[in-house]
Order: structure tokens, then sequence, then C-alpha cells
């Protein structure tokens, strides 16, 4: 297993994610600590995640040089997106949550 590298509430406080360099994503319901679902998808470690403001999807950026928006209710990932040329540290929706940044 590999270390955790991002932990973060959903706004609505219903979920935790979490995300490791071993390429998952996992969410854990916050009441009983119990693991609902993992999100697969990236090549390779994932370094950061971010709620959108109404916690229906997660961004979660990559060392695959990609950002991944994934729809919590499916499990499914929604959009790859692509044109990084590096890792990908960072990912942040803004308020309205129309706007994903990454770097």
């Amino acid at each position: 297993s590999k270390a955790v590298s991002a932990v973060k509430f959903s706004p609505d406080g219903k979920w935790v994610a979490s995300a490791s360099g071993d390429k998952t994503i996992k969410l854990w319901h916050y009441e009983d600590g119990k693991l609902e679902t993992t999100l697969e998808g990236h090549a390779q470690g994932i370094s950061d995640l971010a709620w959108s403001s109404d916690s229906r999807y997660l961004a979660s950026a990559s060392d695959d040089t990609t950002a991944k928006i994934w729809d919590i209710q499916t499990g499914r990932c929604l959009k790859t997106l692509k044109g990084h040329t590096n890792y990908v540290f960072c990912v942040n929706f803004n308020p309205q949550s129309n706007l994903l940044v990454s770097g």
C-alpha cells in the first residue's frame, strides 16, 4: 500500500474522500467511517482532491499528468482533463463549481 496524499471533507459533511499513491480515491461515510466505494482510473498516484460546492462531484489531480472529474453518485469518471506536461499537484473548483483550476 502507498501513502495517503490528500483527505477532504465534502461540503455537505456526509463524506470524506482520500487519495493515495496507489492510484485510487476512497469515499468514506463521515458518520460511521465505513468505506463506500473506491474510484479507479488514474495511471499513477493522486496528489490532490477537490469537492464541488454541491458535493456531487470530486476532482482529482494525478502524477499521470491528468485531472479527472468524478460523479460521486455513480462512481464514474465524467471527464479526463489533459494538457499538463508534468505531474498535476493541485486542483480546485471555483465557488460556483463551474470552473476547475489545476497546477
